[in-house]
Parts: C-alpha cells; structure tokens; sequence
C-alpha cells in the first residue's frame, strides 16, 4: 500500500469519530433548543401549572386542570363515608402539561416509569410532566387529562414515590377518573366494565395484581385497562368491600411494595368468588 494511500485512512480514521460526535451534538442541539423554545412558550397558570399549549387549547386546558383537581380533592374530603377514598393529599406541585403532535407522542418510551403510557396521554414523575396527544375532540383531552392528574397526584401521596403504587390501584383510579371526572361519562363506565365481563382472563385476579405498569401502556392496554378499572369499581362500589378500601389503601401508601398478601387479609377469602360472581352478572 502506497504512502498516499496510506494517509488518506488516516485522514478518515482521524475524521470519522469527529463527523460521528458533529452529528451527535447536531442532534441534541436540536432536542435542546426545542426544549428552551417550549420553556420561552411555558406559562404559569394559577398554583398547579406550567402549560405549553400546541394549538388555541390554553384557556381550556386551564380551565379543566382547576376543576378537576378540585374535583379529586373532594373526593377525599368529603364527609359522606359511602364515597370511595383514594389516598390523594393537598396538592402542591407544579405540572407542566404539553400538547404534543401525534408523531412527537408516539416517540415516548412505553415503558421504564412508574406509570403506564397511554393511548392518548402519559404522566412522567421524574419531571412532573404530563404529555397529551394532540386530538380534536375536547371530551377526549379531558378525559386524558382527568387520567394523568390522578396518577400524578397518587405519585405525590405515596410514601416511597420511588415505589408507588400497585400499577393495577393506579390503572383503576386513573381510569375511574376518566370514566367519570364529573359525572357524565356513564357511556364509557358500561363500555370498560363489559369489557372486562366479555374477557375470559378477566377472573385471574391473582395476575391481575401483579401485572407490572407496563400490561396497561397502550398498544396492549384495552384489556388489561378494563380489567383493572373493573376491579376497582366493584371494590369501591359493593357495601361488603368498599367499608375495607380505605385501609387498603393504607395498606399501599406505606414505603416499600405491598405486602402481598394484604388484599386477602383486608377484603377476606371470598373476595376471588364474588369478583368471578360480578364478573358474570
């Protein structure tokens, strides 16, 4: 091999790592300077929110952001016993809320955190930030929005926020909120708790409770979504098991996982037969 041939790999082994770092730093420099961009856009909205709106969505999403942490704060305190109690505390945080393309949102990883990814929204606790999938429909922003508020304030009631919550107490309330964040959403209830009746895994309670956050991000999150949503509605909702709910939730608040065998010593052994029996009604 000649000398000028010689010198002309060198020249590319000495270039190429440089060309492979330019084009690495040209890739995050661009992730920065969309990031600092969004932050210029941010603005501050009452005491919970940081929004970066992606359309004429701000007044809206402000609106619906008030009310329903407003909404889920009375539904703990309330005083009326029959109602379920979630473990929520005073919120004091600040979110930031964005509103993203739907090809920006597909690129979010389905897993690694806390908290499933959904169809149409994700709550990150590493930076309290909600995403929603930009969508026409207002009644489905709110209802992915009503979601991503509850699991963001269950994260800041846990004990360990390291650890959280059983992903299918978390699947259950968030998806309880978006059924019903103020009371009209009787349509979607019946549509989850059918299908959880027509799924015939359904009755495996013991699976169900131990289904990592990741059985309930979308794309495979219908089924198990129903399942959990089911559960819960039938332990808030039937006299016998929603007396004991409050202190299961004591039960998951505590640092740590849960102990599993909590759930049979709080709701007793005929919890897995009369779930098979509501299933089948």
């Amino acid at each position: 091999m000649g000398k000028g041939a010689r010198g002309a790999i060198k020249g590319i082994a000495f270039l190429l790592p440089l060309a492979l770092l330019a084009a690495a730093v040209g890739g995050f420099g661009s992730d920065l300077r969309r990031l600092l961009e969004r932050r210029k856009l941010a603005v501050e909205v009452g005491s919970h929110l940081y929004i970066v709106p992606n359309g004429d969505w701000k007044e809206h999403l402000s609106l619906w952001t008030e009310d329903v942490l407003a909404h889920l704060s009375r539904a703990d305190s309330s005083s009326d016993r029959a109602r379920p109690r979630f473990g929520f505390r005073p919120f004091t945080r600040k979110l930031t809320l964005l509103v993203v393309d739907p090809a920006e949102f597909d690129e979010l990883p389905s897993e690694g955190s806390l908290y499933p990814k959904h169809a149409h929204s994700a709550y990150d606790p590493s930076n309290d930030r909600i995403t929603l999938r930009r969508a026409p429909e207002p009644r489905l922003l709110r209802r992915s929005l009503a979601m991503e508020l509850a699991l963001a304030m269950l994260h800041h009631a846990a004990e360990d926020p390291q650890v959280g919550w059983s992903p299918w107490l978390c699947e259950g309330i968030a998806r309880y909120f978006e059924v019903d964040p103020l009371g009209t959403e009787g349509r979607r209830r019946e549509d989850l708790l059918r299908r959880a009746q027509d799924d015939c895994g359904a009755g495996d309670l013991a699976r169900l409770r131990r289904a990592p956050a990741r059985a309930f991000s979308e794309p495979g999150d219908a089924q198990a979504s129903a399942r959990a949503y089911a559960l819960l509605h039938f332990l808030v909702h039937t006299p016998d098991y929603g007396a004991h709910f409050e202190e299961y939730v004591r039960e998951e608040r505590k640092p740590g996982p849960v102990d599993p065998a909590a759930f049979g010593r709080i709701f007793g052994p005929a919890v897995e037969e009369d779930w098979l029996a509501f299933l089948n009604r």
